[in-house]
């Protein structure tokens, strides 16, 4: 195995984000009703909010949450300079899944506990476009999979 010698720095030829640095405070609250199934999401920022609740009513104020999401929104944009097309890829491991939204995004999703985590870049909740080609597909897929009982 190979170690640098002590007091040394390495080069490395590209840097890697701090993963630490995407945890962030998720204040904004609210739950809203989609395709029957209760939501209850926490975001760092209003303009998901506004985005979601503009999607479907606010949920009744019952206590039988059936959905849990936690979105955190990278207040960074996008670079576009260099136009590089979004994708979205996923896969399902047992009661786990994965979606990735672009280059950093991403929805995980637990179907046992009904939950889900995602980070996405602030892009996917201003543009338009980007948002319903993109989160929303993505966001339906994760909501199906974690509350479909037919296992």
């Amino acid at each position: 195995m190979f170690l640098p010698k002590p007091g040394r720095t390495q080069k490395i030829g590209f840097m890697m984000p701090d993963p630490s640095r995407r945890f962030v405070d998720t204040p904004i609250e609210d739950e809203v009703q989609l395709h029957g199934i209760k939501i209850h999401f926490a975001t760092n920022d209003e303009r998901l909010r506004h985005r979601l609740l503009s999607l479907a009513p606010k949920a009744p104020g019952t206590d039988d949450c059936m959905f849990s999401l936690k979105i955190v929104v990278d207040g960074e944009e996008q670079d576009t300079s260099t136009p590089k097309p979004l994708s979205l890829h996923s896969f399902k491991v047992k009661s786990l899944g994965y979606i990735t939204i672009g280059t950093l995004g991403f929805i995980a999703y637990d179907k046992t506990e009904h939950m889900a985590f995602s980070f996405v870049k602030s892009d996917l909740v201003i543009k338009d476009e980007l948002f319903s080609c993109y989160f929303l597909p993505a966001f339906k897929s994760a909501l199906k999979f974690a509350t479909d009982h037919s296992d």
